[in-house]
């Protein structure tokens, strides 16, 4: 079965591959372009197949994922869940206690305690979301692997 594609010649090159992957044959000639392809396959199937395994997105994609799993290991390295569960509880009654009656200077500093070391967890929080968007931003593999090559170490350097 024969199908002509208008501006086929203009497909990008990795949905021309997909294309082939799947089964199809390209026909050029001076008057058309046409493709000869399985019944059950389809230009869309082909760019869906072809979008899928790009490598610059599935690199970034990983990335992505290992720099959230960073920056999760790192706070939990440093206040586990149950200290985090108990800051912000300590957070919630000293600041009642706060509205009712004032602190006392130990409550006080407890609080701003409390508040930096959150700080902290915000700042691991931010630049991770800061470094995953460099990596939507970056045009190639190599640049994606720059990124992901010192997460680690820029996520333990706040």
């Amino acid at each position: 079965m024969n199908s002509e594609y208008p501006g086929f010649s203009t497909l990008d090159m990795r949905t021309q591959t997909a294309m082939i992957e799947q089964g199809h044959i390209f026909h050029e000639t001076q008057f058309a372009s046409t493709v000869s392809k399985p019944m059950s396959h389809d230009l869309e199937a082909a760019q869906a197949f072809a979008a899928a395994h790009d490598p610059l997105t599935e690199t970034q994609t990983e990335t992505i994922e290992h720099i959230k799993a960073e920056a999760g290991r790192i706070i939990l390295g440093r206040f586990p869940e149950w200290q985090q569960r108990n800051m912000i509880a300590a957070a919630v009654n000293l600041e009642r206690k706060e509205r009712l009656s004032g602190l006392t200077t130990e409550e006080q500093a407890a609080i701003a305690d409390l508040t930096a070391n959150w700080a902290w967890v915000d700042a691991v929080r931010d630049y991770s979301n800061v470094l995953a968007g460099a990596v939507v931003a970056a045009l190639t593999v190599e640049a994606v692997e720059a990124i992901a090559a010192g997460v680690t170490r820029d996520l333990e350097a706040i």
